[in-house]
């Protein structure tokens, strides 16, 4: 039983948070450290809210509305990855990573070949 218990809690856990979490806390809570284990996936939970916090004003970002509010954008129709990356102080790749995860779904312009 006490196994099943310990399957069940590393499945939740890499579901939420990934291997690497799990990797971590569990031989916490099989040494019985459970409130070490708590903190760390307190932390965890933080971190995650960060980060939808930063992917929701990084997608505000890409709907344009904001951008264009800034007076150095004001006339521009479209920007790239690294104008929204700098404005919304999170990297290129990390944009990148939101869009292939799907969290985020900019609308993309096409430069025509010439």
């Amino acid at each position: 039983m006490e196994h099943e218990a310990y399957f069940q809690c590393i499945r939740a856990l890499n579901y939420g948070f990934g291997m690497d979490l799990v990797r971590e806390v569990m031989p916490l809570i099989i040494n019985g450290e459970k409130l070490d284990a708590l903190w760390i996936i307190n932390k965890a939970q933080v971190d995650h809210h960060e980060e939808k916090k930063t992917v929701q004003r990084t997608a505000e970002l890409l709907d344009l509305k904001e951008l264009t509010d800034i007076p150095k954008y004001r006339n521009k129709r479209s920007f790239t990855i690294g104008d929204v990356a700098k404005e919304a102080s999170v990297s290129t790749s990390s944009i990148r990573h939101w869009e292939k995860e799907g969290l985020i779904n900019p609308e993309r312009h096409r430069i025509p070949f010439i």
